[in-house]
């Protein structure tokens, strides 16, 4: 959020899960990363404007759990970002991707849809509405952000989903909320 700073202490990074942060570095956020004596790292995120970039192949095969957060980062972004390669993502109990096109298009965004991937236009504002995570944390954790972004409120159905993965997200938010009044 415009104006922003949040550091979040004693947060432990394995070398193969960097990829969602490297994306988000390349895409202008300032992140800074300190170590310190014992091991545990120091994650500092400023707010910026984000630039589109495109991901494929390995890079997104890396992503695929972020993929929600990345779309909704991806709308406030200037230009078109595009995620290829998440074909895997249509298989399974509900076409993901088309689930998560319609939810971006309920709530304002601008994002073509093809077989491989998706395509976000960047820079426009996102409203609010009720969102059918179906029960997927990672759809919780990514419209919950959005919902800081949109301008007006966006109620998740079925967010209890996000205690087994991030016991205390919701309060967590509250207390970001809460700091930038």
């Amino acid at each position: 959020l415009k104006g922003s700073e949040v550091t979040i202490r004693r947060l432990s990074i394995h070398p193969g899960q960097r990829a969602f942060l490297d994306t988000m570095r390349h895409m202008g956020a300032p992140i800074t990363l300190e170590e310190d004596e014992g091991g545990a790292t120091q994650l500092v995120v400023q707010s910026s404007g984000l630039k589109s970039t495109r991901i494929a192949g390995p890079r997104t095969e890396k992503l695929l759990e972020q993929i929600p957060l990345l779309a909704v980062l991806a709308t406030q972004a200037q230009g078109e970002f595009v995620i290829r390669d998440i074909e895997v993502l249509r298989r399974g109990e509900f076409d993901y991707v088309a689930h998560l096109v319609a939810l971006l298009r309920q709530i304002g965004a601008r994002v073509g849809e093809y077989p491989e991937g998706i395509v976000i236009k960047g820079g426009f504002p996102l409203q609010g509405g009720a969102i059918e995570t179906r029960g997927d944390a990672g759809l919780v954790l990514a419209f919950a952000v959005a919902g800081l972004l949109a301008e007006s409120e966006i109620t998740l159905e079925d967010a209890e989903c996000v205690d087994g993965i991030y016991p205390g997200f919701f309060a967590t938010l509250e207390k970001l909320k809460e700091s930038r009044k």
